[in-house]
């Protein structure tokens, strides 16, 4: 189409047109025609759609209760991935897989309500959904601080991908990460009887296998965070895994930071 080449899927209705799916990236591919070079590639295209996950996080407290209101939209594999997951479900169903999803997160959240856009049965590039939840007992008490974890959706806080210390063989960064770019945008509603404790300090950290940034920006009553991560290699090689897994750990412990509120005086 133009100087650009797009590969189409034709067995999935799921599929969003210009995107291949994170399963088929850097598989072999061979392309049939008259011509008479035909040879295996790596199907990995510069021009298909990326992988991409953004949100719009709000966050509230109701003294030890933490609600957080998550604005979700996913785009290409992820758009596909969740047509997979949700499309042919109920609705009770579809509580129930995503509740089950963020149990992990904390002890004590409880999912209270679940939107899910209409283009979960449209093959469009994104889609839309947004949910709540709550957290009870969320505050850690130290002295005269009150800290908690901010809920990043998808925050790394551990991996086991990234336990062995060598590689004999590469690294698919897919195990960890499968987006090329996320961006969380978090507003903290601060309470009214409280104030920050301080304001935690920007990073932004760049390496050949990606980008990670989170940036903290205090307002009359606001904390806004945002957080990117965009990823450069899918593949890496056994020689380059200890610089890869410097650059996760990184993020792994940005990821978990807390804040912390201290009583107004």
């Amino acid at each position: 189409m133009g100087e650009k080449k797009y590969y189409i899927e034709l067995t999935s209705d799921l599929v969003p047109f210009g995107c291949i799916h994170r399963g088929l990236q850097g598989a072999l591919a061979l392309e049939i025609s008259n011509k008479n070079n035909n040879s295996l590639f790596v199907l990995n295209p510069k021009d298909r759609m990326p992988d991409e996950v953004k949100r719009v996080i709000s966050v509230k407290f109701d003294k030890e209760r933490m609600i957080v209101d998550a604005n979700n939209t996913k785009f290409a594999s992820w758009a596909a991935t969740f047509r997979i997951d949700y499309r042919d479900k109920s609705y009770d169903e579809q509580f129930k897989f995503l509740s089950e999803l963020i149990e992990p997160d904390y002890p004590s959240i409880k999912l209270i309500k679940l939107e899910i856009g209409d283009d979960l049965n449209t093959i469009s590039d994104s889609v839309n959904y947004k949910y709540s939840f709550v957290v009870d007992n969320v505050f850690t008490n130290i002295s005269d601080l009150s800290a908690f974890k901010i809920p990043f959706i998808d925050n790394y806080s551990s991996s086991e991908s990234l336990s062995l210390d060598t590689r004999i063989y590469p690294f698919d960064i897919f195990m960890f990460e499968g987006s090329d770019a996320v961006v969380d945008n978090v507003i903290i509603n601060i309470p009214g009887n409280k104030v920050l404790a301080d304001v935690p300090k920007s990073i932004d950290i760049k390496s050949e296998f990606g980008k990670y940034s989170l940036n903290f920006k205090a307002e009359e009553g606001l904390l806004k965070i945002t957080r990117k991560l965009t990823v450069n290699k899918k593949m890496v090689k056994p020689s380059e895994y200890q610089k890869m897994k410097d650059f996760f750990q990184d993020v792994i412990k940005y990821d978990s930071r807390q804040i912390a509120f201290k009583e107004k005086k």
